[in-house]
């Protein structure tokens, strides 16, 4: 199950990371192309040499097309993405169940830790005692 929860991560990393790579593209694009190449006056002064080529275009296109197929590969990969909604909320309802289960199951074997150890410290507190009333 700790799979699941590495592909829902690498899931959510991949989202923020091609957002964020088109949104630098953007800016890119917006900051180093000519004030007049999109038909307003953005009046901001564009660096010497820093046009935009084709090549950088590519590239980035390149970019973004690679992690969206990696963004779909791991839409695929999820457990149950095939499943209709009535066997999506059937499965949800049986691990909530398992969930629920575990749940009693942890707080029965902390209930019994607390027990042992509760049993232990008077089966400690006996011996000193003893310890003690044979050193007097």
């Amino acid at each position: 199950k700790k799979k699941v929860m590495d592909e829902l991560t690498d899931l959510q990393v991949s989202l923020d990371a091609i957002g964020d790579f088109m949104i630098d593209t953007l800016g890119w694009i917006h900051l180093k192309s000519p004030p007049h190449s999109f038909g307003y006056d953005v009046s901001l002064p564009v660096p010497i040499g820093a046009e935009v080529t084709p090549e950088g275009l590519a590239h980035r296109a390149k970019m973004i097309v690679s992690k969206h197929k990696h963004i779909h590969d791991l839409i695929d990969a999820l457990p149950g993405i095939n499943r209709n909604e009535e066997e999506q909320l059937r499965v949800l309802a049986e691990m909530e169940e398992e969930n629920a289960r575990l749940g009693v199951e942890i707080n029965d074997k902390v209930e019994e830790a607390r027990r042992l150890k509760a049993e232990i410290n008077s089966c400690l507190q006996e011996l000193a005692r003893d310890k003690i009333s044979s050193l007097q």
